[in-house]
């Protein structure tokens, strides 16, 4: 994470002024959703579900801090200076505002801190820090060939909330503890019991989309699941959903090979998609010119 040597402006209080403007949706909201924006991370007029809108509002953010000299740092010790919880707490609201929604927030945390990180909602201050991925653990990308709609999936699994609160809670509670199994076992290396965690997540996600009528496993991500489990492997949507990307965990590099070959011949839409995550996340850097 870099710095910003932008000139410093005349604002004094930069952080308060995007605050307002985020949630009174102004300015900074109406750049976050320009109209006639087309994500760059797209095939064709189908997004693939990679997070470029939440790129795009950190980014847009990010500049226009930096065109008031205002600098990132880790933690606060001077003016003109902002934290990257501070950031994702602008990010996150002017995201919200612009999609309609508010989805789970780790698309812009994944943009400001970079890299593989742990991610948990919380009432208060989500609790984000980076995680080192096992080197057995081998992770492939597939787009279904179908874009979904995360604020439509939201609303219905919300909607399950407000008329089966018991159910609701009871899908929340098993993803919940699904994800710390799988928190565990990257904490321990543990590639087996990852896989293992993925595949139950899959299952749970697909349970809860029943629940609250959401076609959260769509048939391309079911199809899927099943592909990735023939090659000794797990698949699960990335995200929330609806179709976009599932995301596919295999032991080793004999059943990475395996599962791509399965995947290529299968048809019906799957799409393999090459990936990286950079370790660096939202960073200032001045123009050569």
């Amino acid at each position: 994470m870099g710095s910003s040597r932008a000139a410093p402006s005349a604002s004094t209080a930069p952080r308060s002024t995007f605050a307002r403007e985020a949630r009174g949706g102004g300015r900074l909201v109406r750049l976050c959703r320009t109209r006639g924006y087309r994500p760059p991370l797209n095939d064709g007029d189908l997004k693939i579900g990679l997070g470029s809108s939440a790129a795009v509002t950190v980014a847009t953010i990010g500049a226009a801090l930096a065109s008031r000299g205002v600098q990132i740092v880790d933690n606060k010790s001077q003016a003109d200076t902002i934290t990257r919880e501070e950031l994702f707490a602008l990010a996150d609201e002017a995201h919200a505002v612009a999609q309609g929604t508010r989805g789970s927030g780790i698309d812009i945390a994944c943009a400001i801190w970079g890299g593989a990180i742990r991610f948990r909602r919380t009432p208060g201050t989500p609790e984000i820090s980076s995680i080192n991925i096992p080197d057995g653990l081998r992770l492939t990308f597939v787009f279904t060939g179908q874009s979904a709609s995360t604020g439509e999936l939201v609303g219905k699994v919300n909607a399950l909330a407000q008329r089966d609160p018991v159910r609701h809670g009871a899908a929340v509670e098993r993803l919940t503890e699904i994800a710390g199994r799988f928190g565990a076992a990257l904490a321990a290396a543990d590639v087996g019991a990852a896989i293992s965690a993925a595949d139950a997540y899959g299952e749970a996600m697909a349970a809860l989309g029943r629940a609250a009528d959401a076609p959260i496993v769509t048939p391309a991500l079911a199809k899927l699941a099943a592909l990735a489990r023939r090659a000794g492997g797990a698949a699960k949507p990335s995200g929330a959903g609806g179709g976009d990307l599932g995301v596919c965990f295999t032991a080793d590099d004999e059943s990475t090979a395996r599962l791509r070959t399965i995947v290529s011949e299968a048809g019906d839409g799957l799409q393999l998609v090459s990936l990286h995550a950079p370790a660096v996340g939202l960073s200032f850097e001045e123009s050569a010119s």
